[in-house]
């Protein structure tokens, strides 16, 4: 029996493999970019107003975060439901 070990390759070669689109990787929801992108502008500007000391606008920035956030892990929620849908899982 000979042994045939020798002709397989041990790593598999990615070089050839189509790669997909940025927007083919998050699924096609755009929500969630943009909703990651808010919040972490309106953290960045809350930080920076309460490091040059203006309170009120560091609060209401915080509370802008806050929102973002939120609408970003309901984009999320949203996705994830909408995707088992499309796919059951008893297939």
């Amino acid at each position: 029996m000979e042994n045939n070990l020798a002709n397989v390759k041990m790593v598999p070669d990615f070089r050839d493999a189509p790669r997909p689109s940025l927007f083919q990787r998050l699924g096609g929801n755009l929500l969630i970019p943009i909703g990651i992108m808010m919040t972490v502008g309106c953290y960045a500007v809350g930080l920076g107003s309460m490091i040059t000391n203006r309170p009120m606008l560091g609060q209401k920035m915080m509370y802008a975060r806050v929102a973002f956030q939120g609408m970003t892990v309901a984009a999320m929620y949203y996705d994830q439901q909408g995707a088992s849908l499309h796919y059951p899982a008893n297939q």
